[in-house]
């Protein structure tokens, strides 16, 4: 019997929506209150299909369908918002995490 599970594949997640993949697999994304929708608008009945599991739903997903996602606005602006949080509430939270600077004024 063998124990040891393949890596699984993802399709090329276009760049413009790339930080999908941080997000299946940070749990961050499931205790807000859009969450769902960010992997659920880009194809609602595999969502249903692999019982929202994003990090299934990204080896799943057709590159076509990736390809859609990353063009239409309100998606985008969704995306864009969650990717925003999550780096502006969790991640700044995380040890070695680098923070953000200000820039300095005069030099």
């Amino acid at each position: 019997m063998n124990l040891i599970q393949p890596i699984q594949q993802y399709r090329p997640i276009p760049e413009r929506i790339s930080r999908l993949n941080d997000l299946a697999y940070n749990l961050w994304w499931s205790w807000q209150p859009n969450g769902q929708r960010l992997f659920q608008d880009v194809d609602a009945a595999l969502w249903e299909i692999v019982y929202h599991n994003p990090v299934k739903f990204l080896t799943e997903v057709r590159q076509a369908t990736l390809e859609t996602a990353s063009e239409k606005q309100d998606y985008l602006a969704l995306y864009d918002s969650m990717v925003s949080r999550l780096t502006n509430t969790w991640l700044l939270l995380q040890p070695g995490f680098p923070k953000p600077t200000r820039a300095r004024r005069g030099l």
